[in-house]
């Protein structure tokens, strides 16, 4: 469990960290391979609350869930939510075809650090979370089956960070497979 909590500490320390010249666009047509991208715009360090919707498998919940603990420690008294949109053992062109099919076959597990609690609700449509809040920043997660090939994997990212993005034009958005 340790290892997974600093997993996650990690991943957020590495996003913290990234500069705006770390282009996701960039990674996708170039055709690189990266473990963790990041396409990350100035934030406000004195921002009232924060937003994170994270678009994954099952993977993604276990790993996201020590979050809003570490935010906690890190934001203090600043209001944060933390929205795990996941199906189990799925890809993220599953998750593109649920978008663009406007499909409910996922599932939301969301963390609001005014209630302290994660609450869950299944067959929603993923269009209704994307646009149901102002994200700050969203993690995208390939599911484990084509991680290992970029190929199979960048239509996907490109698709779902394109459709967010015209939604939320100043959006931050990192991958990881």
């Amino acid at each position: 469990m340790n290892k997974i909590c600093l997993g996650t500490v990690f991943l957020f320390a590495f996003l913290a960290s990234c500069t705006a010249e770390e282009n996701l666009d960039d990674l996708l047509e170039n055709g690189e391979n990266p473990q963790v991208s990041v396409d990350r715009k100035e934030q406000s360090i004195e921002k009232s609350d924060y937003h994170i919707l994270v678009i994954g498998n099952s993977l993604s919940r276990d790993a996201f869930s020590y979050v809003p603990a570490i935010m906690d420690d890190v934001f203090k008294s600043k209001k944060f939510n933390v929205d795990i949109l996941y199906r189990g053992n799925k890809a993220l062109s599953d998750h593109w075809n649920s978008i663009s099919n406007e499909i409910s076959d996922q599932t939301i597990d969301t963390y609001d650090n005014d209630n302290s609690k994660w609450q869950t609700n299944t067959k929603v449509l993923a269009k209704d979370i994307i646009t149901s809040k102002k994200w700050d920043l969203v993690v995208l997660q390939e599911g484990s089956r084509t991680a290992r090939s970029y190929d199979l994997t960048k239509r996907s990212v490109h698709d779902i960070a394109n459709y967010i993005r015209v939604i939320h034009p100043d959006v931050s958005i990192a991958f990881m497979i």
